[in-house]
C-alpha cells in the first residue's frame, strides 16, 4: 500500500521500485539503512520472551516480592530494584519509592524511614523525595550500622584481651 503511495507520487519516474523498497526496508525512519541492532535485541527477546507485555507484567511481580534480607545484599538489591521500576512508565509514583524502603532489612529500613521523618518534619514526603535521595540515605544509615557492629566486635575482643 504505502509503496503504491510512493509509485504514485512519483509520476515523473524519478524514483527507482529499488529505491522504493530501501525506503520501506528503512522503517520510515529517515535512515537509508535498517536499525539492525534494534531488531535483533528485539527479535531475541521476543524468541525467548515471548510477547513483550509480557515483560511489564514479570516485572511488577518482581518488583513486588523483591526483598534485601541482608545488609551485604543491599547493592544487587537496589540494581535491580532501580533497573526494574525505571521500565515501567508508573516509576516516579510515591509507592515504588515506599516500596523501596519496605524492601530493605528491617533495621536498616527503620533507620532511614527515622532519619527521612527528622529531615522532613515528622512525614516522609515519597512525592518529593528522588530515588537518589532515598539511596543516599539508606547509604548513609547502612554505613553507620557497620560501623556500629565493627565497634561492638572491637569492643568484645578488647573485653576478651582483657580477662586473658
Amino acid at each position: 500500500m504505502v509503496s503504491n503511495v510512493y509509485k504514485i507520487q512519483n509520476q515523473n519516474g524519478l524514483i527507482s521500485d529499488h529505491v522504493i523498497v530501501n525506503l520501506l526496508v528503512a522503517g520510515f525512519t529517515g535512515r537509508e539503512i535498517q536499525d539492525a541492532i534494534a531488531i535483533l535485541i528485539f527479535s531475541i527477546s521476543k524468541h525467548f520472551i515471548g510477547d513483550p507485555l509480557h515483560i511489564k507484567v514479570r516485572n511488577l511481580e518482581l518488583l513486588s516480592n523483591l526483598k534485601c534480607k541482608k545488609l551485604t545484599d543491599f547493592k544487587w538489591y537496589k540494581d535491580v530494584f532501580m533497573t526494574k521500576v525505571m521500565q515501567r512508565s508508573d516509576n516516579q509514583q510515591p509507592f515504588w519509592k515506599e516500596k523501596f524502603l519496605a524492601g530493605l532489612p528491617t533495621l536498616l529500613g527503620e533507620k532511614v524511614r527515622n532519619q527521612i521523618r527528622e529531615n522532613y518534619g515528622g512525614i516522609i514526603p515519597y512525592k518529593k523525595l528522588k530515588y537518589g535521595e532515598l539511596i543516599s540515605f539508606t547509604q548513609k544509615e547502612g554505613l553507620k550500622i557497620c560501623q556500629d557492629l565493627k565497634l561492638q566486635k572491637q569492643l568484645k575482643k578488647e573485653r576478651y584481651v582483657e580477662r586473658n
